[in-house]
């Protein structure tokens, strides 16, 4: 039995992601959930907030394996008591699960550690929902003071594209013979990642007017499709394409983990990006009507002399495009929301031009497989904080070149540069 307790359980995202997903994982892995809020709820009526929000997404924790509980802790995030509280009811296996803001990650770790629920010396482990921290300096400083109290290995940074089913299956499409060969990175010319979102900021305007486009998507999940898409087809080394010599030296031992990790630590920002917010943004229930938060982000990084375009947009999302353009080769992988049925296929476009298609709709939530790694620990599921710091990296740089210019542009278009 794996305690998994969740801090932010009344929120937009546990509602939404987090307790749909508990409740399948629950059919098939022994779990206890445990919510921690300030909402007062009586054990019974948890019981019931946690079955409505699963049937709002068409599921249900009836079909929860035998020994299944549901526990909540009525608390204020600067009690010590509930944290007492909480640590008396925690089995041997747990994983806090922090979906909580930035502001709150540090503050709410301390507790954690003051009330000894978590020790280097214990089996509890703390998964972060991202971002994890705001910026290089928070992220750092949340960094040190886990590791004065924690293992490595104790502390989960989550970024649920780990759990793409897409990415899952990117991870081992490089040793698939012809594609294994035009993958090589010595044929690469231009890598461009296209994220665009179909989903306004109307229903979360403070949220996003706070948090912008580089943040929410770029800094994480942009990055790390990047570093999976370089890793799954690195084998022992990621070489240059003119001096042919090694640029990322890997070894039959190296985690993907590790290798995201190495890659991430070597990109950096090229060229002037280009920052957009959409006409209308201001308008929006919670946005600051002088608002400089960007929806929109254009940017480009490269590995040493290998250049990467990068784009991401906050309209028009059901659609994520990850582009590979290699010299005469050119291969495309959609991932969507639209994909019809489980299938993968090669076809040969002219003589010089492939194009694979992954389609894989098992009905698997990328957040079905983050729990199920965290049970198991697979720890490649998760980021590194080399990774995390390198996604800031990138962000400070493209707003320090932006230079704080912001175009506006129109629903369904590009600001122009």
């Amino acid at each position: 039995m794996h305690d998994i307790v969740v801090f932010g359980i009344t929120g937009d995202l546990a509602k939404k992601k987090l307790i749909p997903s508990l409740s399948r994982v629950a059919s098939f892995k022994k779990i206890r959930v445990i919510g921690f809020g300030r909402k007062k709820l009586k054990q019974s009526e948890f019981a019931s907030f946690l079955e409505e929000e699963a049937r709002n997404s068409g599921h249900t924790f009836k079909n929860a394996l035998e020994g299944f509980e549901a526990v909540y802790i009525h608390s204020e995030l600067n009690d010590p008591m509930g944290f007492s509280k909480l640590q008396k009811k925690l089995r041997k296996e747990a994983t806090i699960y922090m979906a909580l803001p930035p502001s709150m990650q540090l503050a709410v770790s301390k507790q954690l550690v003051n009330a000894g629920v978590v020790t280097s010396k214990n089996q509890v482990r703390i998964a972060f929902e991202k971002p994890f921290g705001s910026n290089t300096t928070e992220a750092a400083e949340l960094n040190t003071y886990l590791h004065k109290h924690m293992r490595e290995d104790q502390i989960l940074r989550v970024d649920h594209y780990a759990g793409k089913e897409t990415l899952l299956d990117l991870e081992s499409s490089g040793r698939i013979g012809i594609f294994s060969y035009v993958a090589s990175y010595g044929k690469i010319k231009e890598l461009t990642i296209r994220f665009e979102e179909k989903i306004s900021a109307d229903m979360r305007g403070s949220f996003y007017d706070s948090v912008g486009a580089l943040s929410d998507v770029a800094q994480n999940h942009m990055i790390h499709m990047l570093t999976t898409f370089i890793a799954a087809h690195a084998e022992s080394c990621i070489y240059t394409s003119k001096e042919n010599t090694c640029l990322i030296s890997t070894s039959a031992t190296s985690s993907l983990k590790q290798i995201r990790s190495l890659i991430a630590s070597s990109l950096e920002v090229v060229g002037k990006p280009v920052l957009g917010q959409y006409i209308g943004f201001k308008n929006i229930s919670g946005v600051s009507p002088s608002s400089k938060t960007e929806t929109y982000a254009q940017f480009s990084v490269r590995l040493k002399k290998k250049d990467v375009k990068v784009m991401g947009s906050e309209i028009n999302e059901s659609m994520k495009h990850i582009y590979k353009i290699f010299g005469n080769t050119k291969i495309s992988f959609s991932l969507g929301k639209n994909m019809p049925t489980n299938d993968v296929s090669i076809e040969t476009v002219s003589s010089h031009s492939y194009k694979l298609m992954i389609n894989r709709n098992c009905g698997t939530d990328a957040y079905d497989e983050i729990f199920t790694a965290l049970i198991e620990k697979n720890f490649n599921r998760f980021v590194s904080f080399e990774q995390i710091q390198a996604g800031w990296r990138i962000v400070e740089e493209v707003k320090r070149r932006a230079k704080g210019k912001i175009v506006e542009y129109s629903v369904g278009t590009k600001p122009r540069a």
